[in-house]
């Protein structure tokens, strides 16, 4: 069945569902276009009548990712988590070009519109200092309007995190001013009660080669 010519947009390339079903489906620019121009010829349309091109479909979709990304925003800002709870946590990870930065992953979660946790955002850090993911999770809390609304840190026990002095957790608590609720993971503090446990009774004794480690 032949698509009505008529009824394709002129600037189609503005069109929020394209560049967003482009973008989950990672294609490039490109390909972007080579699709789109395809269904164009296929209804029987013009290229020309078109505001149709690479730098063109480069354009919109960052303009729509921008508008999108508010709108996600403004969303949250006008039902915010009541008691929110900040997540964070950092990791070495390859950009496209291979090359290694330290990436910061930040979220909120909140009952009952947040429960499985809101990304905040994953900035590209300069080192993994504490004061470092600090300053990042405070940037984005502000961004997103979140700084009243959180009352818990949950976070893995590395010293970055967890230090008494310099460790993210204190300097995010400090810089909100008022006592947050520590969700230290799990996990890692059972560990210590676990190797406590063993060194009791077995000796220090850690080696992989154990097979109840």
């Amino acid at each position: 069945i032949r698509i009505c010519y008529s009824h394709l947009l002129k600037r189609i390339m503005q069109c929020e569902e394209i560049t967003s079903a482009a973008d989950r489906l990672k294609l490039s620019d490109n390909k972007t276009t080579m699709i789109v121009s395809a269904v164009i010829k296929a209804a029987g349309g013009n290229l020309d009548d078109f505001d149709i091109s690479r730098s063109t479909s480069r354009r919109t979709r960052m303009i729509n990712r921008q508008r999108i990304a508010e709108s996600v925003i403004d969303n949250l800002r006008l039902n915010p988590p009541q008691f929110g709870a900040l997540h964070w946590d950092e990791k070495l990870l390859k950009d496209i070009l291979d090359v290694q930065h330290e990436q910061l992953a930040v979220l909120v979660s909140g009952a009952p519109e947040y429960s499985e946790g809101k990304l905040l955002g994953v900035p590209v850090l300069v080192d993994s200092k504490g004061q470092t993911q600090a300053n990042a999770t405070l940037d984005l809390l502000e961004a997103w309007d979140l700084s009243n609304n959180v009352v818990a840190l949950v976070f893995d026990t590395t010293a970055s995190n967890s230090g008494i002095h310099n460790g993210a957790a204190k300097l995010i608590e400090e810089n909100l001013g008022r006592k947050l609720l520590y969700l230290a993971c799990r996990h890692h503090i059972f560990e210590i009660f676990v190797g406590a446990c063993w060194k009791k009774l077995f000796g220090n004794i850690f080696g992989p080669e154990n097979k109840f480690f």
